[in-house]
């Protein structure tokens, strides 16, 4: 069964909401999303992170966690542009469908930043 997303939308500007042709349906963090990107300099990171976690902090910039856009490429994946212009990674169904299995949120979780979003309002 070809497995991909049907729909994809951003909850919030912290959340991201994908429904698959399986029925699978999740919500994770654009923060958890972000931390993934598949692209060669963030995979990079990552290793160097977990070889020598003492020494490589992670690095912020503003604008890091806004999704800007997704973009479709082909028939096997989105294409990310990020509020602080990253957008090398490609994100293939198969390794998005790994992400929104891996960091799917709780209805509670949710709930939750949903209350604090519309708090802070």
């Amino acid at each position: 069964m070809d497995i991909r997303p049907v729909a994809i939308k951003k909850s919030n500007e912290f959340m991201i909401y994908c429904k698959w042709t399986d029925g699978f349906e999740s919500t994770v963090t654009l923060k958890h999303l972000r931390e993934q990107c598949p692209c060669a300099h963030c995979e990079e990171d990552r290793k160097a992170k977990e070889s020598k976690p003492i020494f490589n902090f992670k690095k912020f910039s503003e604008g890091m966690n806004d999704l800007v856009k997704l973009d479709k490429i082909g028939t096997y994946a989105l294409a990310a542009t990020w509020g602080d212009g990253h957008k090398a990674g490609i994100y293939t169904y198969e390794n998005l469908r790994s992400i929104f299995e891996e960091f799917v949120m709780s209805e509670d979780e949710i709930k939750k930043i949903e209350d604090e979003t519309a708090e802070n309002k």
